[in-house]
């Protein structure tokens, strides 16, 4: 079983690694990156500025709040990475195998149901996160070009929350893939899930007075939160320049592996289905 895992997933992933799209991420990725570069190192003293004024704070501030500024802003872009990752890759993995037909010929092969599915989910989290890795990778390399010095331990934290956020949503463009016939309508359909969909009920929840937080896109940016513990879109928590404390970042992981696993489940149930109905 899994020798055939492996095989059927070093497939499907050398087919996503050898993609046109592949190569857009990987370019639209370098692109951002670069414009964050210009954004950090010269424009970055004014963004600090943005963050303190209102406090009062001088300028003149530790060397490890300008560090934190840095990282907290590459974070809060980082975000749409795995976003468009995963609706180039995962939204498409199934819907695209169902438009051209093909869906049937993988039934066909001497593996189960599963093993395709598996398969699928983690060549899709396998690109996404090559991409994810290449835009923090390039936020590594300049931070030591900006700083002379290695980041603080919260930058690992942040790496391995970025991989479990991929994974997350690649799950949910999984689950969606299998409900749809043509990619295209998978894909726009997990971006109006995301982006459109989401902001509503979190502004439900708000106005209800329940924890926003409980809703993915919320949870997902704990993230760049384990720098500065700020958030413009949620305000249920507070604010603090200071790192955000453990049990809310434990909460947020909490968030993502509980949505995960429904992802899954619904990914699981519905390609069983397409694969009764022809």
């Amino acid at each position: 079983m899994l020798f055939q895992l492996r095989k059927i997933t070093s497939f499907f992933t050398l087919n996503f690694w050898n993609s046109r799209a592949f190569f857009f991420m990987a370019f639209l990725t370098i692109l951002i990156s670069i414009l964050m570069i210009i954004l950090t190192f010269f424009t970055l003293g004014s963004v600090i500025q943005s963050f303190v004024q209102e406090g009062g704070l001088s300028l003149h501030l530790p060397i490890e709040l300008r560090e934190a500024t840095f990282n907290f802003i590459w974070g809060n872009i980082f975000i749409y990475i795995p976003i468009l990752g995963s609706a180039f890759f995962a939204a498409g993995a199934i819907s695209y195998e169902l438009e051209q037909k093909t869906i049937y010929q993988l039934f066909s092969l001497p593996v189960s149901r599963d093993i395709i599915l598996i398969g699928k989910l983690l060549s899709s989290f396998i690109a996404t996160a090559t991409i994810v890795t290449i835009y923090i990778a390039i936020q590594f390399v300049a931070y030591i070009i900006q700083f002379q010095s290695l980041p603080s331990s919260y930058f690992i934290d942040y790496y391995l929350l970025a991989l479990l956020l991929t994974f997350s949503d690649v799950s949910m463009g999984i689950a969606v893939s299998t409900f749809f016939t043509k990619q295209s309508n998978a894909s726009i359909s997990y971006l109006i899930l995301y982006i459109v969909a989401m902001d509503i009920v979190s502004l439900i929840f708000s106005a209800s007075n329940v924890n926003p937080l409980l809703i993915k896109a919320n949870a997902d940016r704990i993230v760049y939160r384990v720098f500065m513990n700020l958030d413009p879109y949620v305000l249920y928590y507070g604010g603090s320049i200071s790192p955000a404390p453990i049990f809310q970042i434990l909460f947020s992981v909490e968030i993502l592996v509980a949505y995960t696993g429904c992802f899954l489940l619904i990914a699981y149930l519905m390609f069983l289905r397409r694969g009764i109905v022809k």
